[in-house]
């Protein structure tokens, strides 16, 4: 189980070694990032969204907010992985990856508008299963495929909504 405090320590022991690196951390848990993210050893936070709680809509905005809220100010708040575990089910029905609903898009789309709206938000996708696939038998993957529908298997629109929504 991560500790704050030590992944805190660890920060100012690169700080200290390299003080132009840019270091950061955090994970699942909202109240030991809040720890980590109001730290001046910390440059970034970095948490995962883990799971897509509709009902609490607790999509990398409303995290955000809740960080800006509890004090973490002055830094760059990064969800470097969308839904981990959530996206493990976007599969065909034959079990191939890349397989994503007009849903699924549609709530990846609003972390998006999230990020796009949230000057120091940033938000990556994950799809386990298409990049990293040997691990449940896929296979292993270096291109973004196609449109996400069972015809055109793909993560691409997800960059192509990216680019199509980001901010000049």
């Amino acid at each position: 189980m991560a500790v704050p405090e030590k992944i805190i320590e660890l920060c100012a022991i690169v700080k200290e070694t390299d003080p132009e690196r840019l270091v950061g951390g955090g994970g699942y848990d909202d109240e030991k990032n809040i720890t980590i993210g109001k730290s001046s050893s910390v440059d970034i936070l970095l948490f995962d969204t883990f799971s897509k709680d509709v009902e609490m809509n607790q999509d990398s905005g409303w995290h955000y907010d809740l960080f800006l809220r509890e004090g973490v100010k002055g830094k760059p708040i990064v969800n470097v992985e969308l839904y981990g575990g959530w996206t493990g089910q976007f599969r065909t029905e034959h079990g191939e990856a890349g397989y994503h609903s007009p849903e699924h898009k549609s709530i990846h789309h609003q972390d998006v508008d999230a990020a796009a709206s949230r000057p120091g938000l940033s938000v990556f996708l994950h799809s386990s299963l298409w990049f990293q696939g040997p691990g449940d038998g896929l296979p292993l993957r270096y291109d973004l495929g196609g449109d996400g529908t069972a015809d055109d298997l793909g993560v691409r629109w997800w960059f192509e909504y990216v680019k199509k929504t980001r901010v000049n």
